[in-house]
């Protein structure tokens, strides 16, 4: 089984039908049939209810399928992890980018294995840099 570190941009699009739905829905079908476990920071949970937030506010879907798509989210199943914080400051400061995004990466880092996100914002900042980012 081969281990990769799942961003929540991926987990939302596969969640609530984005643009990149269909690759994120691939990632989390070889987690389901085991293929990948995907390893994910401790504080996920939270980024992945406050996406679905912003999208109800947005209109988007209601709060009843806010819910239904979080409880989707709980079943997936994940490699929590507590990432450094120190790492990530240090990242986030050198190259402009947020520190959730860089904790993330130091997961990556740390275990040698690849992030996927879709977020290309992210991607195109520190992918050069970093070529454990992967873009779905």
């Amino acid at each position: 089984m081969k281990l990769a570190v799942i961003d929540t941009s991926v987990i939302v699009s596969s969640l609530t039908r984005e643009e990149s739905s269909e690759r994120a829905d691939t990632v989390l079908l070889d987690s389901r049939a085991g293929r990948v476990l995907m390893a994910v920071p401790d504080f996920q949970p939270v980024e992945v209810a406050n996406a679905l937030r912003r999208k109800v506010e947005r209109g988007l879907f209601d709060e009843r399928k806010a819910f239904e798509l979080l409880e989707r989210y709980r079943s997936l199943e994940t490699f929590v992890e507590k990432p450094d914080l120190n790492f990530g400051l240090t990242v986030a400061v050198r190259y402009g980018h947020s520190v959730y995004d860089c904790l993330y990466l130091e997961l990556a880092e740390r275990f040698r294995c690849d992030l996927i996100t879709a977020d290309t914002r992210f991607w195109r900042k520190l992918g050069g840099e970093f070529p454990r980012i992967r873009l779905i």
